[in-house]
């Protein structure tokens, strides 16, 4: 699908949805301050307790319990370059955290974030913070430009080394000459559509990469039948074809925790069922 800009006398806005258009990804653009990056992933490893990874409470969705995340997806940093890629219609249908340990086999194997997103259509993108440098070296995002014109069938191997839930790997052969690394520095995000071909390698570094990851859709795009989805307004027209989420009320407050609880197995079924 080619893209227009929402407003069309912006040049930047219009230059950032050509080149959206002709890669499937934009990066690096500005996001938060290198301050409130670090800040956010002192919080993740508080809320990790140490272990090093993330809890399942936290894998999903976790702007539904973190006040700050919330704002992050809401602001203008990340939506005015969303909206003027989908439209002013537009829903957050899903948050994660991708942490990435270091000297660990964890990789993310070549794949199409639409496979088993479950939407109608395949209208999307991601959205990728970066609460650390990522960069080739810790793991970070190798795409192939120009890949997002079609979905391609994946297999779905065992690999315990996966990150991805259902374990997926596209059908296709990559090679290394058609591989561009997405480089970020700490506050920065990238943009990548919901059909470009993706992955990451393991973490061969000594220091953790973690970001956070935003996927967004325009509110016009239904998930597929059978399936109870929830969304997170964000901007414009709501169409009504999923159940809006809530803003947290504060920082893991019990009532909050106890709805996301149900939102992620309600996101659960979304996935399993695609």
């Amino acid at each position: 699908m080619t893209f227009r800009p929402v407003d069309a006398q912006n040049p930047s806005m219009t230059a950032l949805v050509e080149r959206f258009n002709a890669d499937g990804a934009v990066w690096p653009l500005p996001c938060v301050s290198g301050d409130e990056a670090r800040a956010l992933t002192a919080l993740v490893e508080r809320l990790s307790k140490g272990r090093g990874r993330l809890s399942p409470l936290l894998s999903a969705k976790p702007h539904l319990l973190i006040p700050g995340l919330w704002d992050i997806v809401h602001s203008k940093e990340v939506v005015d370059p969303v909206t003027a890629i989908l439209g002013p219609d537009v829903l957050c249908f899903g948050t994660s955290f991708i942490w990435k340990p270091p000297l660990a086999d964890l990789h993310v194997s070549w794949h199409q974030d639409a496979t088993h997103w479950g939407l109608e259509a395949p209208v999307a993108l991601t959205v990728w913070l970066a609460l650390t440098p990522s960069h080739r070296a810790n793991g970070g995002v190798k795409i192939v430009p120009g890949s997002h014109g079609a979905r391609i069938d994946h297999d779905h191997p065992e690999d315990p080394a996966n990150m991805l839930g259902r374990k997926e790997v596209a059908r296709t052969t990559i090679s290394i000459d058609q591989e561009a690394y997405i480089e970020l520095a700490p506050g920065d995000i990238s943009i990548h559509d919901v059909l470009l071909l993706h992955a990451s390698a393991p973490n061969r570094s000594d220091d953790h990469r973690i970001g956070f990851a935003m996927r967004y859709i325009p509110s016009w795009n239904r998930q597929r039948a059978g399936t109870e989805a929830t969304a997170t307004w964000i901007a414009g027209r709501d169409h009504g074809h999923y159940g809006l989420e809530r803003e947290p009320s504060g920082l893991m407050k019990r009532a909050d925790m106890l709805r996301h609880g149900h939102i992620l197995r309600c996101g659960r079924n979304v996935i399993y069922r695609s």
